[in-house]
């Protein structure tokens, strides 16, 4: 499960935009926001591969919301007001041709 977390957390992070704030010392806040949920300590486990990469990258950092049930509404939202955030994931679920 750790293991699924550090690769997805690498993968959606070598895709970041250029919405991400920058401080005037050279740290930079990535806005996250995930499907990830509760069960089976997902969120714990995901968590804590935010804070071994912060800690490894200590110029960035993550600022991780997960939203549960209201995701699918909120990314829409921010989409339409063009407030992306710099990393999020999805799924083909509902949205599947």
């Amino acid at each position: 499960m750790l293991l699924t977390a550090a690769m997805f957390l690498t993968m959606i992070l070598s895709a970041c935009g250029n919405n991400s704030s920058s401080e005037a010392n050279g740290k930079v806040t990535l806005t996250l926001f995930s499907t990830m949920s509760n069960s089976g300590g997902e969120r714990k486990a995901f968590e804590e591969v935010i804070r071994e990469f912060e800690k490894e990258h200590q110029q960035i950092r993550i600022d991780a919301n997960f939203p549960g049930n209201s995701y699918e509404d909120m990314i829409r939202v921010k989409m339409g007001a063009n407030d992306m955030p710099d990393l999020f994931d999805t799924w083909l679920g509902q949205t599947a041709l």
